[in-house]
């Protein structure tokens, strides 16, 4: 079981709650927690189509210039974009944003694989990064945490940090971790927006190591616009995560769709 020391912050605008990041079972350490309860703000519009809704444009192909990756999964094999990690993710038809297909990701409920994505590492460091994706959550226990889309930061042997973006207990977060001395600090961004499942859903965030600054909007609500990071994050190459990268232990299946995967740096 993952052990935290609760620091608490005072709240902050349009922030709430918290939970944890990456696989912790075992784990002790900082947990910083910002603003206080979350609450129900969401989006009704659907941001994305199903199979019989009709052909949108091909997305990769429509933008420029280019980012670093973008996977719209219509084309090429799914070992295109990186190694298979945890459950290993599939193509679908029944689904998508862009036609004509999407990656579907699925973690049963047992302690073997805690994760179904595909991971692309690069050498380079960068000083500011986005990602934006467009997800179709069919099963989830809102009880638990499932971590989605994360960049991790390989700062040296030794000391890593993982930005992500995850549904704790039925609300979307954008969390900021920390391996430093082996001892994970984690500060964990809770928003007021709540997953709506059974719908397509895009979800875009972005960091600048600079600025030192994290911002995340889902459909068209942005909880956070230039909020300052509060960890130890540390720039370093990347491992860009694509899929769930966790599915919290004791959680019942989890299984959702990915399409128009983007992911960029400079």
């Amino acid at each position: 079981m993952f052990r935290w020391r609760a620091v608490f912050l005072g709240a902050t605008a349009a922030l709430t709650g918290c939970s944890i990041l990456v696989s912790t079972e075992g784990l002790s350490g900082t947990l910083v927690v910002i603003g206080g309860e979350g609450g129900g703000a969401d989006a009704d519009q659907d941001a994305g189509h199903d199979a019989e809704a009709g052909p949108p444009p091909p997305f990769c192909a429509s933008l420029v210039p280019l980012p670093v990756l973008c996977a719209d999964f219509d084309k090429d094999a799914l070992t295109a974009y990186g190694e298979i990690q945890g459950n290993p993710p599939m193509l679908d038809t029944t689904l998508f944003t862009s036609p004509a297909r999407s990656m579907l990701a699925v973690v049963e409920p047992d302690a073997t694989n805690r994760s179904s994505r595909v991971v692309q590492t690069s050498p380079t460091t960068p000083t500011s990064l986005q990602v934006s994706f467009s997800v179709y959550v069919e099963e989830y226990d809102v009880s638990f945490d499932v971590e989605l889309m994360s960049v991790r930061l390989l700062v040296d042997a030794t000391k890593s940090c993982t930005l992500v973006a995850s549904i704790r207990t039925n609300q979307w977060t954008l969390d900021e971790i920390c391996y430093i001395s082996g001892a994970p600090v984690a500060v964990l961004h809770r928003s007021p927006i709540v997953l709506k499942k059974g719908r397509w859903t895009r979800v875009w965030w972005a960091a600048d190591f600079g600025a030192r600054t994290l911002s995340l909007t889902v459909d068209d609500q942005k909880p956070f616009v230039g909020l300052v990071m509060q960890g130890a994050l540390a720039s370093g190459p990347t491992a860009f995560g694509m899929g769930i990268g966790y599915l919290q232990v004791n959680a019942t299946r989890v299984k959702a769709h990915f399409d128009d995967v983007v992911y960029d740096f400079h």
